[in-house]
């Protein structure tokens, strides 16, 4: 029983780990590092399918999943918040 669980939780985090994607973005506008920052961070928390986020001053890492949103979806949000995404 045990065996049939471990190798059921393992399959589970593969076909989550199939989905995500993480994408590394530079923000411009960002000029306080606590304020701006939180902003971005907020926004990006609103997007459904976001599973992780790390937001630092002019840029942000983001793991999503792919059947939820999109990079197109995540941009617009930063973009809503008052920032710029360039490449």
């Amino acid at each position: 029983m045990r065996k049939w669980f471990a190798l059921a939780s393992v399959l589970v985090l593969a076909a989550v780990a199939a989905q995500a994607e993480t994408v590394n973005l530079k923000i411009e506008g960002m000029s306080c590092p606590h304020g701006c920052v939180a902003k971005v961070d907020a926004a990006l928390a609103k997007v459904k399918g976001v599973t992780a986020k790390k937001v630092e001053l002019g840029k942000a890492e983001v793991t999503f999943d792919e059947k939820k949103t999109n990079q197109r979806e995540i941009v617009a949000a930063i973009k809503k918040a008052g920032f710029k995404v360039v490449n």
